[in-house]
């Protein structure tokens, strides 16, 4: 089969995103190709191609372009549907963390401005405001019956024949997708990826012979089970449709069910971060479980231990892949195969930048630093986001003045290009994966009427990575437990972003400035044994 990026009428024409593209050709050649596996159901490339179709005639007739439409629920193919729609009628899609509390959704659906919100029904009771989608809150649609629902409306908004149903002319510079990333001011701010931008990302994936393993083949068989709220799971899927692949799309996370997929559809792809893979592999069904097919195992948002490292070799004989990226970089920004065979040193770095992308190391007055030395990782990239919707100040402050985008990590380069990550300049944590705020967690338990001062930071944790760390002064005569605090945050606060210890002190250190010196209470912290802490 011609591999979907090589048919000429697509290229010459540049008449839609790279991954639109892409479907419609394998669609066009190979129609009965598997494209998604989701809930026992599998679309061919021809049925996702004419889902889309409908699907965006029906956004168009209700829609102008450059609209945000909303989704709200587990991983889905109406999701994949809703996504390509978007691509072919100009509009963007926002999927929203379902994990978040309901004051959180309700800010990034008025933040966004969407017309339109596609939810599943868990999530409906609170989030279909009834609105018309013309300024009194997007209209809803109650995904009940998933896919069938959705063309279903489709079909209603034919059969209502408002609007026209020709679709727009492709504007490479429209946003497709808005996700949404928490920021250091406390509220998420949305990072539009563009049609070229994104097309540009995936044609470099497999720009690099020598490391072909960077991008997804044809004949993949690729595993989706982080959240498509997220540019891991968003991402992998659609790098995966971009080259005619076939998707195993999980709702959620979902450890048995992985190891049941992995096995079932002879995946030969998949990306977790480490806190899942330790999960996977400690199942007792691991023990007799085929896992051969796969092939290769991305990993990112931490690195893999070596305890878990050990686990991983004793039941897998695939390739590891870290993965160093961000949702701004539109996905991946480092790489690295990961051989028993490295030294030490080299395990430890999350490798080279794949082809395309630049990247450099500059101290705070913006001096580029020879390797070894540390400083800021900057980067270089035609496949950078296009803006914070509706923020220029914060897309201003995301660059150079020479167009280098500040990724706020700290680390070294060696001489070979290598990258190694030392520490975060936003005092981002990384838990299971998620990236969280501490700004976020203290603006709301600055509201709590027994804390006097707060201040939150993240510990080391075997499992997790990191875990979310209160450390708070009660006011005069108040008693603080975590218990209290969690039910106090309960609806406030998506349950990930909970702090899981708590640290009660009379003073928190701070500097000259009046700042809070996190590094002192992280160290100080770590040596301790007398913290109160609760698990879900």
């Amino acid at each position: 089969m011609m591999h979907p990026a090589d048919e000429a009428p697509w290229r010459a024409a540049n008449a839609a995103n790279a991954v639109d593209a892409a479907v419609v050709a394998v669609a066009r050649c190979d129609s009965a190709r598997a494209a998604v596996h989701f809930g026992g159901r599998i679309l061919s490339y021809g049925d996702l191609d004419r889902l889309a179709d409908q699907v965006a005639c029906a956004i168009a007739r209700v829609t102008t372009p450059g609209t945000r439409i909303a989704y709200l629920g587990r991983n889905s193919d109406s999701c994949l549907v809703l996504l390509l729609a978007a691509m072919r009628t100009g509009t963007c899609l926002v999927p929203v963390n379902w994990r978040l509390s309901a004051q959180e959704i309700a800010f990034v659906l008025a933040d966004s401005e969407a017309q339109w919100l596609f939810v599943e029904p868990e999530f409906a009771p609170h989030h279909v405001p009834g609105g018309t989608g013309a300024g009194t809150g997007p209209a809803g649609v109650i995904l009940s019956d998933g896919l069938a629902t959705l063309t279903g409306w489709a079909a209603a908004q034919a059969a209502a024949g408002q609007g026209a149903a020709s679709l727009p002319p492709y504007d490479p510079a429209a946003g497709f997708v808005q996700l949404y990333t928490s920021g250091t001011t406390g509220f998420p701010k949305g990072v539009v990826i563009t049609n070229e931008r994104y097309s540009i990302h995936v044609a470099r994936l497999g720009a690099d012979p020598a490391r072909w393993w960077i991008g997804t083949r044809a004949q993949d068989v690729v595993l989706v089970a982080m959240p498509m709220f997220h540019v891991s799971g968003c991402g992998i899927a659609l790098e995966a449709l971009a080259v005619g692949a076939t998707i195993v799309l999980l709702p959620a996370f979902d450890a048995p069910g992985i190891l049941h997929a992995i096995g079932a559809h002879r995946v030969t792809r998949i990306f977790l971060v480490p806190a899942a893979l330790r999960i996977v592999l400690e199942l007792p069904a691991v023990a007799t479980a085929d896992l051969r097919c796969l092939e290769t195992l991305m990993y990112g948002g931490s690195p893999i231990t070596p305890d878990l490292q050990a686990l991983a070799d004793r039941h897998l004989r695939c390739r590891f892949v870290h993965c160093y990226g961000m949702t701004e970089a539109g996905g991946n920004i480092c790489v690295l195969e990961q051989r028993c065979d490295d030294p030490e040193v080299l395990r430890a770095s999350v490798g080279r930048a794949i082809p395309g992308t630049e990247v450099r190391i500059a101290d705070p007055s913006g001096r580029v630093l020879p390797a070894g030395f540390k400083g800021e990782v900057q980067l270089r990239s035609p496949t950078t986001f296009a803006g914070y919707w509706h923020n220029p100040a914060a897309t201003t402050d995301a660059y150079t003045a020479d167009g280098w985008m500040h990724t706020g990590d700290i680390g070294y380069q060696d001489d070979t290009g290598h990258l190694f990550l030392l520490d975060r300049l936003g005092d981002l944590i990384i838990s299971g994966g998620e990236n969280i705020y501490p700004v976020e967690v203290e603006r709301l338990l600055a509201l709590h009427d027994d804390i006097a001062d707060v201040a939150v930071i993240g510990l080391d944790h075997p499992h997790w990575g990191q875990v979310v760390t209160a450390c708070v002064v009660p006011r005069s005569g108040a008693t603080l437990t975590l218990a209290a605090i969690h039910e106090w945050l309960d609806g406030r606060l998506a349950r990930y972003k909970l702090p899981r210890v708590l640290h009660v002190t009379d003073l928190l250190p701070r500097n000259a400035a009046g700042k809070v010196r996190r590094a002192a209470l992280r160290e100080a912290l770590a040596e301790a044994r007398h913290v109160a802490s609760i698990t879900d």
